[in-house]
């Protein structure tokens, strides 16, 4: 896993959402970053949220930060690619901190709902987005490992 850094979303990011990652850091706005904080307090190392933005700083790594933020911002296929990759790692966060360790239909649903919304552009219908997101459940509660 690459190095990173928690910090405060920045005033100027005003437009972007509750969090994004950026070359190295992951920045979250006042209520995730408090979350993130009782996290770390509790001996529990990332926020589902903080696991999805550290994918994200790994796919700038991997790609390079400006083939990565030129095929996000400028290719649905590249950026549904991206965001799935993200909503997995987040994902399989979420079974961590189960105490199952197993995802409800529930969690599926919700990635779905995210991955399908505005705030995506609508890349993705929410039947699509909830088909992907049960058979990544269904993945991660029969123990697979990343793909």
């Amino acid at each position: 896993m690459i190095k990173y850094k928690v910090q405060p979303k920045p005033r100027w990011a005003w437009w972007q959402c509750a969090g994004f990652a950026w070359n190295g850091v992951v920045y979250l706005d006042n209520g995730l970053l408090a979350e993130y904080i009782q996290y770390r307090q509790n001996g529990l190392v990332l926020t589902p949220t903080v696991a999805h933005e550290i994918r994200h700083l790994d796919q700038q790594h991997q790609d390079g930060l400006l083939t990565f933020t030129w095929r996000y911002f400028t290719s649905k296929k590249w950026r549904l690619k991206y965001e799935q990759e993200a909503y997995e790692a987040q994902m399989r966060a979420v079974a961590e901190e189960s105490t199952l360790h197993k995802l409800t239909d529930f969690i599926a649903q919700d990635v779905a709902h995210s991955l399908a919304s505005p705030l995506y552009r609508n890349m993705i219908s929410y039947a699509d987005a909830l088909t992907w997101a049960r058979q990544v459940k269904n993945r991660i509660n029969a123990g697979e490992a990343i793909a």
